[in-house]
């Protein structure tokens, strides 16, 4: 039997030829799916801070779901764009978050 070297024992290399091996190395990504069970998965291999290739495997469930939306709402959404946001993107109205501390009091009877 035969002796297979596994994909990170090229890190184990040393002298000035690792440097160049780790710089040419890219991240390599590879996306598989999804399966019938709606599983997408995502094979990653980096290198690390340290110099050590790292494979990362990520599983990603994809779903659908169906969304109701009334009439008089799909045939709003057609409406040509009026006033300020004419000149607007979709993502421009998004909320900022706000970092100032917001103080609410309970207030009880009477006003």
């Amino acid at each position: 039997m035969a002796f297979r070297a596994r994909w990170g024992d090229d890190a184990d290399v040393e002298g000035d030829d690792e440097e160049i091996q780790m710089e040419e190395f890219r991240t390599n990504v590879e996306v598989f799916g999804p399966d019938a069970k709606g599983i997408k998965t995502i094979v990653e291999h980096k290198v690390r801070e340290d110099g050590a290739k790292v494979k990362v495997v990520t599983k990603i469930r994809i779903s659908k779901q169906k969304k109701k939306v009334s009439k008089a709402v799909s045939e709003r959404r057609k409406w040509a764009k009026f006033g300020d946001a004419k000149n607007e993107s979709r993502n421009d109205n998004i909320s900022a978050v706000s970092v100032e501390q917001v103080f609410l009091e309970k207030r009880t009877p009477p006003y």
